[in-house]
């Protein structure tokens, strides 16, 4: 009899063990931390290869995070500057003349990532060098940081879409994104994200996650300060990395940034890590949050290719 209960409760672990493995292997996993890059920025991914960073002229940096990446390496990062724009990649946009959805409100910033983004949405996205009254990233940020909507946009309460659909489908067949990571400055109770994907319809469908065993469809600004006991709008304190793991079921190919009162929602060095470069956390070194997606809708508005 004893034999046949300890059977049991073996049997019973391998199938409680087998459906957490299921769960995770089927759930976007979100971790918070960056490295310090040496443009100024503050913080960027910890998670791209120390061998991709590059130097301006496309050299190895030897280690050094330059905030530049090596294409080849799989790894991609938009950091809204001029001044790390990659040798590699097609020129940035430095001029909002012309593009009603852009505005650049400093020389030097403005989109590099080479047409690697669709960017849309109600309200406009914007980029700057330096706080002010309208939009605030880490008081420390010496670089240029994306911001939304635009400085005029009545009410605030906007949004915008980055969208990588076309930049995975100019990949080789089955290659997804494994992971997204963006610094979030000045993180304030009514910014939120949303993470998802585009579907046949040209509509966003978001993805749920779960956090601390509840199922949210956003990630708030509320939720994450007090996930790691911050202020509101802190420009010194309440800025954080987001790195986020998808794997192959998720389909995740792009984000929303939103605002629910206010502007504005600012952000920096985005990075994006292709499936073939990626190596997702396991349970044990996560302890953080956890992510799963399920739609909502949102009817994309005036999709502009960058």
């Amino acid at each position: 009899m004893k034999m046949l209960i300890n059977r049991c409760n073996i049997k019973a672990l391998i199938a409680a063990l087998s459906l957490a493995m299921a769960w995770q292997s089927h759930a976007a996993l979100i971790t918070f931390g960056g490295q310090t890059p040496t443009d100024g920025s503050q913080q960027t991914s910890a998670e791209v290869p120390d061998s991709a960073w590059i130097n301006p002229d496309g050299s190895s940096s030897g280690n050094v995070v330059t905030n530049i990446i090596d294409p080849s390496s799989q790894w991609f990062v938009e950091t809204f500057d001029q001044a790390t724009q990659n040798p590699f990649l097609p020129a940035g946009i430095y001029d909002d003349s012309g593009i009603s959805w852009l505005e650049i409100r400093n020389a030097g910033c403005g989109i590099n990532s080479g047409g690697a983004l669709d960017i849309s949405g109600a309200g406009g996205f914007g980029v700057q060098q330096g706080n002010t009254a309208q939009a605030a990233h880490d008081n420390a940020n010496s670089t240029c940081f994306a911001y939304a909507p635009h400085y005029g946009v009545t009410p605030a309460n906007a949004d915008a879409l980055i969208d990588y659909t076309n930049f995975i489908a100019s990949q080789s067949l089955g290659t997804y994104i494994g992971y997204l990571g963006l610094y979030f400055g000045s993180i304030d109770t009514y910014n939120s994200l949303q993470f998802g994907n585009i579907n046949d319809s040209d509509e966003f469908v978001a993805i749920d996650f779960t956090l601390n065993g509840e199922t949210y469809s956003t990630l708030t600004g509320t939720t994450i300060l007090d996930e790691l006991q911050l202020v509101s709008g802190d420009r010194d304190g309440s800025n954080r990395y987001v790195n986020i793991f998808f794997d192959a079921t998720e389909q995740f190919t792009a984000f929303r940034m939103i605002n629910t009162t206010t502007r504005a929602f600012e952000v920096d060095n985005i990075v994006v890590g292709f499936s073939s470069a990626v190596n997702v956390p396991g349970p044990g070194t996560l302890g953080i949050l956890g992510l799963g997606l399920l739609g909502i809708r949102f009817c994309r508005k005036s999709k502009v290719s960058v």
